[in-house]
């Protein structure tokens, strides 16, 4: 039994040196086809592949879901529970108070299972006339929502009627242009857009929607800056992108504000409804 080739233990060693070398090969060849199918960060065809310049966002009626890291701060306010005393948003972390002047009013108006907030009619004296009713939703101090440099993508749902149209009529707002910083959704003139500006440069950042959402329908709206990029996004197709500074800071000690900047005259009242309200800072 010395481990001649035709005895048994000799057949044993061979039979394990040629399993030995299968195995190695199949090893190799596991690794060089890992190699060549690439970490998928940006690849065509791969779940991290960027969305090109200029290209549409598939097709949504919803806000965006919320980020696949853990956002570094979110409020979100479905006001389905009405407006009597606070509105809170879904993570109860940033009430809302309704505020109004020269007999404005808001109003929880159904739609589908839960409710939107009608603000106050346009005013036919003028937009600056002090006697128009005005109406919003605010906050109290609101530093969780200020982004610094990180991306913001905040937005909402709205429904304006052809007769509600305005200049300038704020969805939300946080912060203004000439005096700190800002982050804004608007309809203005019946587009909607985005704005940002920044502390130190008092340069206004705009991205507006190229068609109308004053029709009486129902649309969603969308902001997002991100890096150097600022996009507005209707129902879920992105419409119109500018470029802004990396470096454009949003910090300042203001409340997050609902249907007008103010509550003086001319605070650019919104006109119509609003639901779904978001913000969130990566």
């Amino acid at each position: 039994m010395g481990g001649a080739p035709g005895t048994i233990a000799g057949m044993w060693r061979v039979h394990r040196r040629l399993a030995r070398l299968l195995a190695i090969g199949f090893l190799a060849a596991a690794a060089a086809a890992a190699a060549g199918c690439g970490s998928g960060d940006g690849e065509p065809g791969s779940p991290y592949s960027p969305l090109p310049t200029g290209s549409s966002a598939a097709p949504s009626t919803q806000p965006p879901a919320t980020p696949s890291t853990a956002p570094t701060a979110e409020v979100r306010y479905r006001f389905d529970s009405g407006l009597s005393g606070d509105v809170y948003d879904e993570g109860r972390r940033l009430p809302l108070r309704a505020r109004a002047e020269a007999g404005g009013e808001l109003r929880a108006v159904p739609r589908g299972t839960g409710y939107a907030v009608r603000f106050p009619e346009r005013c036919a004296a003028g937009p600056q006339a002090p006697g128009c009713p005005r109406a919003i939703l605010e906050s109290g101090p609101a530093g969780l929502l200020n982004p610094g440099t990180r991306p913001v993508l905040f937005g909402a749902s709205v429904r304006i009627t052809p007769a509600q149209e305005a200049v300038g009529a704020n969805v939300l707002q946080k912060g203004f242009s000439t005096a700190g910083s800002q982050f804004k959704l608007q309809v203005d003139r019946g587009r909607a857009s985005c704005v940002v500006a920044d502390a130190r440069d008092k340069r206004i950042h705009v991205a507006q929607a190229p068609q109308p959402v004053v029709d009486g329908e129902w649309h969603t709206l969308a902001c997002e800056r991100r890096g150097t990029r600022l996009a507005i996004v209707v129902d879920g197709a992105q419409r119109y992108e500018v470029a802004v500074p990396a470096e454009l800071t949003i910090d300042n000690d203001e409340p997050l504000r609902i249907g007008g900047k103010s509550l003086g005259p001319g605070n650019d009242q919104f006109s119509g409804e609003i639901d779904d309200v978001y913000v969130v800072i990566e």
